[in-house]
């Protein structure tokens, strides 16, 4: 009888302290975890897009390369402190991507399917004139919504 007592209280400690150890992880996984806020970019009132937010050096080095997808209805909006012609490349992109140019709001050039480029891309691209925002969207969802220049966009 005591065996059987010892072994279920012992039973019951490793329960617990699996318990314990697996709320520790969760803690940590959870702070440590990146947090990614979406807002939505609307283009003329109509279609839009989930856009994560780029607005350090570090965001614009890195944009969208490494990962293995972009959900869809979801993109990226590099925010420039300045207006300058900018020039982006598609390194380390698993997928084809649309490059929407805006200055101020206002669309001003688009790059549409560009392919993905590897580790060492030959090719770059760069924006009609000077811009202070990059959308960066999956390849083809440009020509699927019907943006054109001249559009207008709005973030909330």
């Amino acid at each position: 009888m005591n065996n059987l007592f010892v072994t279920k209280k012992l039973g019951l400690v490793v329960v617990v302290v699996v318990i314990i150890v697996l709320l520790i992880v969760g803690i940590f996984v959870s702070f440590g975890a990146k947090s990614v806020k979406l807002k939505t970019l609307t283009i003329n009132g109509g279609p839009s897009v989930k856009v994560e937010l780029a607005t350090t050096e570090e965001q614009w080095a890195q944009g969208l390369s490494g990962r293995q997808a972009l959900p869809p209805g979801q993109g990226m909006i590099f925010l420039f402190t300045d207006y300058s012609v900018k020039k982006f490349w598609m390194k380390d992109l698993n997928f084809p991507l649309d490059l929407v140019w805006i200055y101020d709001g206002k669309i001003i050039g688009i790059e549409k399917n560009l392919p993905p480029a590897g580790s060492k891309p030959t090719v770059s691209y760069a924006s009609p004139g000077p811009v202070n925002l990059v959308l960066e969207v999956n390849g083809g969802w440009v020509e699927a919504n019907t943006i054109k220049v001249g559009d207008v966009i709005l973030i909330k």
